[in-house]
């Protein structure tokens, strides 16, 4: 795929890249002099959210998400890698710095809400549901995690997008590029100023 240049300034050029992903319009730009430079970081950018979004959906049954979801209950240890050891490393954090309003076993909340024939749940499915929530009831080490209750879930909705973010603009920096911009539907990371110095907009 050849990107056509945005841009211009001496010697750099902005190529970028839009595209959907994780449910949000996308773009990524970058200054480059060269246009396989941009070309390779771009679409290995795009490669890097890809794998993010098919490995932590909860919208597909193939992703370790929803692998981990389905075993809830059963006793049973799903394996994870040091990324996803990370990932739940951060919203343990993220419980505590924030007195456990959030939370990534919550979202079994939604299952109360059908919004298409506008239902609301009544009292008794919340107490219901609310059961289910509590990250302190998920075990986690390195290698494993285990959901102790049927019915519960975990969901990297609430960052992981952000991390991704993150993940697209390091692929960006390890290709060569050294000024970028990644935007996951506002969620926005930087890789330095443009070329004259000035911030991006």
């Amino acid at each position: 795929m050849k990107l056509a240049p945005i841009q211009r300034a001496p010697k750099w050029q902005l190529y970028g890249l839009s595209f959907k992903a994780m449910g949000s319009p996308c773009d990524i730009k970058v200054w480059s002099d060269s246009s396989e430079q941009a070309d390779r970081a771009l679409l290995s950018a795009r490669s890097e959210i890809d794998r993010l979004e098919q490995k932590y959906t909860r919208y597909k049954e193939s992703s370790l998400t929803s692998q981990i979801n389905r075993m809830a209950g059963r006793g049973q240890p799903i394996s994870i890698d040091t990324e996803t050891y990370q990932l739940l490393c951060y919203a343990d954090e993220a419980y505590r710095l924030s007195d456990g309003l959030f939370d990534i076993t919550s979202g079994v909340l939604r299952r109360g809400w059908d919004f298409r024939r506008g239902m609301v749940p009544g009292r008794q499915q919340l107490d219901s549901l609310r059961q289910l929530i509590g990250w302190t009831k998920v075990e986690f080490n390195e290698q494993h995690i285990i959901l102790p209750e049927t019915g519960m879930e975990i969901d990297f909705g609430g960052y992981v997008k952000e991390y991704a973010a993150d993940a697209a603009a390091n692929v960006c920096f390890q290709s060569g590029i050294i000024s970028a911009i990644v935007n996951l539907g506002g969620d926005i990371r930087v890789v330095g100023p443009q070329p004259d110095g000035s911030g991006w907009p």
